[in-house]
This record gives structure tokens, C-alpha cells and sequence, in this order.
């Protein structure tokens, strides 16, 4: 499988940074944890996939739709075959509208840090099929950019979130603070990214955090979704994927930049993760880079 987002706190690249809305399309790809002050709607197009959100999972199947506060860390893995949209928008996308407080009154929840928990709907909740056609249309929308579409994809986001506001009870929404577990464990992520090349073991890390062992251990499955093993070799998998495609760095080399001590045993393991040999993509990369 693919992986996508290796930062942590995640700078998304808008393609118009006037108009911080996109649609970001997986298919068969883990989303490592991450995350960032947008709002964030998932939903599945074929298949399933677990979504791990502050520590809480979510088995997000078709026909189904969740809403990721902003600053929540999140991640996504596919169980078994699977195609999933996130559709994601910065709070700059509203900018000037907050002033009208009709459209405020719904905004402003939405799209604060802390306010709520994740929002999961399927076809028992009465908002589903609204919330539903909605992210169809502002999935639509983007694809086809007719003339006006981004006040139109404004429009159905105030409209969207008017719905979610209405369907929930007023104590749904009440600053609160992420929990300390979530708190170490971004902070062990960031550590993770400056530090991954580097020999690092559980109990680094659980010292770390100030945590025994299987304390740490537990908390980081229950956020990530991965084991610390099982993340920091994924990890360490799409940085030497990055460094094949965008570098002319010898492959002999990759292994040692990435943290693994054994050249034999990465090659092992990328070939069995990705379906082939680090060198076939390095040619398949060079390939893309000349045509350009």
C-alpha cells in the first residue's frame, strides 16, 4: 500500500491559496497520523477503512461519512480494498462571512479547534442523506470547476454544516481540551520525524513520555492505529521512497539514511510492502522526472 502524509502537523498545499478547499482521493493507501487546522470530511467510495481519531476508532464503511474536528490526530487504514475521498477545508476559506452572524452561528462550531468530537453518520441518522449529497455535490463541484463553483462550494459548505448544527444537541458542542494520551503521543510523532534515521526503540520512546512500557505501547496503537514498530518502519518506508523518487542518492545509501541498520532487511521489506524492488521504482521515477 501506499502512504500518504508523513508530517505530522500537516501543511496542505492547497492548489489556490485564495481558496483553501480540495478533495484528496486514496485508493489502497494508508493515511499516517497527522494533523492540522482544517475541517475534514471522510467518506468511503469502495470498501472500508478504520479511522483513528484522538485515540477513539471508527470502522467507516460506504455509505457513511465522518467529520474530523480540526487539530484532532487522525489517521486512516484501509481494511482489505479500498477507495476513500477526504475532502478538507481551511477556516480562510470563510473569510469575511463570520461577520454575518446567521452564518457565524453555524460556522464558527465547525470550524474550531477543541469544540467537538468527531462526528460519524451512516444511513440510521436522520442528517445522513442531506450531509450525504452534499459532500457529493462539493466533491463534484471541484472535479468539474465550472464558472462560480467555489461560491457554490462555499454555499453547500454553510449549508452542510447548517444541517450538522441542527441534527446536533446544543451540549454537543463544549470547548474542551485534547486528552493528555493524544497530547504525548503528537508530541512522540514529532519526535518520531526529526529522529526516525536515528536507533530508536520502545523504551526511547516510553522514557520519552515519561510512561512505562506498555502504557506507552497502548496509547500509541489506540491513537495511531499501529503498533510503534509496525509506524516507525512505514515511516521510514515512504522516506526512502521520497528519497528514490526525488534524488539521485545511490540506493545503498537509502537504507542507512532512513534508520535501517541492515540493507538486506529493508530491501526485504519494501518489496513486500510496495510489490517491488526499490530499484524498479527508482527507474519508474527517473522516468517521470525527464519527461517534465
Amino acid at each position: 500500500m501506499e502512504l500518504t502524509n508523513t508530517d505530522n502537523f500537516e501543511h496542505i498545499k492547497f492548489n489556490d491559496a485564495t481558496f483553501p478547499f480540495n478533495c484528496f482521493y486514496m485508493k489502497d493507501s494508508n493515511t499516517l497520523p497527522h494533523w492540522h487546522n482544517h475541517f475534514e470530511a471522510v467518506f468511503s467510495e469502495k470498501g472500508s477503512c478504520l479511522v483513528y481519531i484522538n485515540g477513539s476508532n471508527f470502522l467507516l464503511s460506504e455509505r457513511q461519512l465522518i467529520f474530523i474536528p480540526p487539530g484532532s490526530l487522525h489517521s486512516i487504514f484501509p481494511q482489505g480494498p479500498c477507495s476513500y475521498c477526504a475532502i478538507v477545508s481551511g477556516e480562510s476559506l470563510f473569510e469575511g462571512l463570520g461577520a454575518d452572524v446567521h452564518i457565524s452561528e453555524v460556522l464558527t462550531p465547525f470550524m474550531s479547534i477543541g469544540l467537538y468530537p468527531p462526528i460519524h453518520l451512516s444511513e440510521n441518522d436522520t442528517a445522513f442523506q442531506k450531509c450525504f449529497s452534499l459532500v457529493h455535490e462539493l466533491q463534484k463541484e471541484n472535479s468539474q470547476k465550472r464558472t462560480a463553483y467555489r461560491a457554490r462550494i462555499k454555499s453547500q459548505l454553510i449549508i452542510l454544516f447548517s444541517i450538522l448544527y441542527d441534527s446536533l444537541p446544543p451540549a454537543f458542542f463544549k470547548e474542551s481540551k485534547l486528552p493528555d494520551s493524544t497530547r504525548l503521543i503528537k508530541s512522540s510523532l514529532d519526535y518520531l520525524r526529526v529522529h526516525y534515521s536515528e536507533r530508536i526503540t520502545v523504551n526511547d520512546m516510553s522514557t520519552y513520555c515519561h510512561l512505562s512500557i506498555q502504557h506507552f505501547s497502548r496509547l500509541f496503537k489506540a491513537c495511531t492505529g499501529k503498533t510503534f514498530v509496525e509506524y516507525l518502519t512505514l515511516f521510514r518506508l515512504e522516506k526512502a521512497r521520497k528519497i528514490l523518487a526525488s534524488t539521485d542518492i545511490p540506493i545503498t545509501r537509502i537504507p542507512d539514511l532512513v534508520g535501517f541498520c541492515n540493507s538486506n532487511y529493508f530491501y526485504r521489506l519494501y518489496k513486500k510492502h510496495y510489490g517491488h524492488p526499490p530499484s524498479l521504482y527508482r527507474i519508474t521515477a527517473l522516468a517521470e522526472r525527464s519527461e517534465y
